[in-house]
């Protein structure tokens, strides 16, 4: 009987962590696309792109994080500027190309929004056209969905 009791204990462990494995890895990317281009002071031509995410699973995830990363040979240490995700989008931060920024946690079921823009000069503002920009969504060093676009 005891050997019975600890085998189910087992089933249930296992059956626990699985459900919540797969719960956790179902946070995906929804959407990721450029929104346009502006140049606030003249000397800049910078690139807007938005980015939504939405926790399908059963749990909420914890210490998500999301990196940007460029083909670009010019773009690679460029910073990218990121918006209070409501509107009218106030500028919030600056992080690094390639550098994992903390989006902290997502409720099950929740949707978040991410709003940036890439910095670039105006002579520089060609370079990135062309080339992919991209975007990888990660928990705990575990990546869990990328998207891709091209900057027109």
């Amino acid at each position: 009987m005891r050997k019975i009791a600890v085998v189910l204990v087992a089933i249930v462990i296992g059956i626990t962590l699985i459900v919540s494995f797969f719960a956790l890895h179902n946070v995906t990317i929804d959407n990721f696309s450029h929104t346009g281009y502006n140049s606030p002071v003249g000397v800049a031509w910078n690139y807007g792109f938005i980015l939504n995410f939405t926790n399908r699973g059963l749990t909420d995830a914890n210490n998500l994080t999301l990196t940007f990363n460029t083909d670009s040979p010019y773009q690679i240490e460029r910073e990218i500027a990121v918006f209070d995700s409501a509107p009218p989008h106030y500028y919030a931060e600056t992080i690094l190309m390639g550098e994992p920024y903390s989006l902290g946690s997502i409720k099950a079921g929740e949707t978040k929004e991410f709003v940036g823009e890439i910095w670039n000069t105006v002579a520089d503002g060609a370079k990135i056209r062309g080339y992919t920009f991209s975007a990888t969504l990660e928990s705990n060093n575990l990546v869990l969905d990328q998207a891709t676009i091209i900057i027109p």
